[in-house]
C-alpha cells in the first residue's frame, strides 16, 4: 500500500538538581495514497496529535516520574469507519539504576 506521511517531532529533556523534566509533541497526517478504493483514508492507527509531559526525581539507584500522555483520536481500520476516541493517560514509572 503506497502512503503519504508528513509530520513532525519536538521533545526536550531537563535533569536539574536531581530533578527530571521534559516533554514532546508529536504531529504525523498520514493518509492512504494508493488509487484504489481506501484513497485519501487516513491510515489505521496514526494519532494526528500525540503529546507528553513528565516530572520526576532521581536518586542514586533509583527514578521516579509521573507521566501524562494525550492521544489524539485515531481510526481503527483501514475503511476509517471504526474510531477510537481520544484519549489521556497518566503512569507512575519507577525505574532501578
Amino acid at each position: 500500500m503506497e502512503s503519504a506521511k508528513r509530520g513532525a517531532t519536538l521533545s526536550t529533556d531537563w535533569n536539574i538538581d536531581n530533578y527530571l523534566f521534559g516533554l514532546s509533541y508529536d504531529y504525523q497526517k498520514a493518509e492512504n495514497d494508493s488509487g484504489l478504493g481506501n484513497d485519501g483514508n487516513l491510515l489505521a492507527i496514526r494519532p494526528e496529535h500525540k503529546g507528553l509531559v513528565y516530572v520526576g526525581y532521581q536518586l542514586s539507584d533509583l527514578d521516579i516520574r509521573a507521566e501524562y500522555q494525550y492521544v489524539d483520536d485515531y481510526y481503527y481500520d483501514a475503511t476509517n469507519d471504526t474510531k477510537v476516541e481520544s484519549y489521556n493517560l497518566v503512569i507512575l514509572v519507577v525505574i532501578t539504576n
